[in-house]
């Protein structure tokens, strides 16, 4: 599978995701009114990661590498520091870019654990 292919699929389903929360929400939020103030966010990057054994079962894998700890941070800061439920770091807007998504250029922002800014973007289904 080509990575444009897995960055739109990961955005597609971030966007599925994220659409659940808020069907959810709303069936919730007449039984449950602290429902309202439920906020989730997605960070979605695109790079190598390793697959490491941490723990003697079998289950005991992990993802680990500087791509995986970003798409963390960037979790971290949607749909909280930043207006978009789901961030997703330049390389994957540049990948997406000419899809049905919509691609929102967020701005720089400093992401903890790391030097610099990091230029992040904001998708939406089109």
């Amino acid at each position: 599978m080509q990575r444009k292919e897995q960055a739109l699929l990961a955005c597609q389903a971030a966007l599925k995701q994220a659409q659940s929360v808020n069907q959810i929400r709303a069936k919730l939020s007449d039984r449950i009114p602290a429902v309202e103030n439920l906020r989730l966010g997605w960070g979605l990057t695109t790079g190598n990661v390793i697959m490491s054994h941490y723990g003697s079962r079998a289950a005991d894998l992990a993802l680990v590498g500087d791509c995986t700890n970003l798409a963390f941070r960037l979790s971290g800061i949607a749909n909280k520091d930043l207006p978009s439920e789901i961030v997703i770091c330049s390389e994957t807007a540049d990948l997406v870019r000419d899809t049905n998504l919509i691609v929102a250029d967020l701005g720089s922002v400093p992401v903890r654990g790391r030097s610099g800014k990091e230029n992040v973007f904001g998708i939406k289904a089109n």
